[in-house]
């Protein structure tokens, strides 16, 4: 597959937690509303534990920040949370300038998010 033709994301499920990787390389107004209708069909399939991998990404607009808010907003009124992975420094730079960083829970590898939500199903 050509990378124009290339989805902005794809889902993998592991083990009970939908993870949306996004293909890159950057996240903004075009392809935000992609990534909340990606994860709502996660919600509504019963999946309510989220992890949004955004190691292909390497901007992000701010318009995209506020998308990743209301998604988490969502998430949580189903009764799931959000965790993201995989953020290059570029990104988080704009996430701490923002005051967004603190806002969402950050790993750094998707294994580690994955293993956060399964370690409190224990």
């Amino acid at each position: 597959m050509s990378s124009s033709s290339q989805k902005p994301f794809h889902r993998e499920d592991v083990e009970g937690v939908c993870t949306i990787v996004a293909n890159g390389p950057q996240l903004g107004a075009d392809t935000s509303s992609q990534l909340y209708e990606m994860a709502e069909n996660a919600i509504a399939s019963g999946l309510k534990q989220v992890v949004f991998n955004l190691d292909n990404i390497g901007s992000i607009q701010s318009v995209a920040i506020g998308i990743l808010l209301q998604l988490q907003k969502r998430v949580r009124e189903a009764g799931g949370a959000l965790k993201v992975c995989r953020i290059h420094s570029d990104v988080m730079r704009l996430l701490t300038l923002t005051h967004s960083a603190e806002l969402f829970d950050i790993h750094p590898r998707q294994r580690d998010a994955v293993e956060a939500f399964l370690q409190t199903r224990n």
